[in-house]
């Protein structure tokens, strides 16, 4: 997850909650990369509401981390911001 964060770019988002986002086509040939970050958030993460609706959420150095919940195959989109900022 570190090595894949540390290359990529990452946009501050224009709607929504503050927060951060990075897109799988703009680092094409990291895509095997990409798809290991989506599946360890997944695999290692935990689950929490944002609203009404419910992501899984992993912890990395004062940032968590998410997607939107498509299936890896469909998943274009990792998203950050700082721990402390909960939406409920």
């Amino acid at each position: 997850m570190r090595s894949y964060r540390d290359c990529c770019r990452w946009q501050a988002a224009k709607s929504g909650p503050p927060h951060e986002y990075t897109i799988r086509d703009w680092r094409p040939e990291a895509y095997e990369d990409f798809l290991r970050a989506a599946a360890g958030i997944r695999e290692f993460g935990y689950s929490r509401a944002f609203y009404r609706k419910h992501y899984i959420y992993f912890d990395l150095d004062g940032l968590k981390y998410w997607t939107m919940g498509d299936t890896l195959a469909e998943t274009t989109v990792l998203n950050r911001d700082p721990i402390e900022n909960r939406y409920e």
